[in-house]
């Protein structure tokens, strides 16, 4: 089907005016925008392809501004991942910056791999850039990217009353 005919489709079961925009996204397959007097949503074009179920659970997703949706929704994505390219792997350069204000990660790492690992770890470590602060329910001490085999430490961590 068409775009313009998907968004009649939509925009009648939703009964409000929608503007469809037709995406190659590989991460969000469908984001809705509430646009007075209707909606503006961007769909991946997998649904160009969707049967009348799929069709009716997509009005009522978009209809009811939910965060979460239906099984329906969830299968036919699933199901049509083949259509979803794959995102090129993104490379970060990364500036390794090692010393700290109380800690020094090179020092830390030497040890912690002579002494665990029998010097066998080869990888960078470094701090984490510093984030603007905002209430969060959790945080990440640190990561690991396989690609550029660089230890990342959260910068939170390089504090006198963190125990080295």
């Amino acid at each position: 089907m068409s775009r313009e005919e998907l968004q009649e489709i939509i925009a009648r079961t939703v009964g409000k005016p929608v503007e469809v925009t037709i995406t190659d996204n590989s991460h969000a397959m469908i984001t809705v925008r509430w646009s007075n007097p209707g909606y503006r949503v961007r769909l991946h074009h997998m649904f160009l392809e969707a049967g009348a179920p799929v069709l009716k659970a997509l009005a009522g997703f978009i209809g009811k501004r939910s965060r979460r949706p239906s099984p329906i929704l969830r299968e036919f994505v699933t199901a049509q991942a083949e259509k979803i390219r794959k995102a090129p792997a993104k490379t970060r350069r990364t500036a390794v910056r090692t010393a700290g204000r109380c800690f020094d990660l090179r020092e830390i790492f030497a040890g912690v791999n002579r002494e665990y690992f029998n010097g066998q770890v080869d990888c960078r470590i470094t701090w984490g850039t510093r984030t603007r602060v905002r209430p969060r329910h959790s945080i990440r001490l640190g990561t690991y990217s396989e690609q550029t085999k660089t230890i990342r430490v959260n910068p939170r961590l390089d504090r006198s009353f963190v125990p080295r």
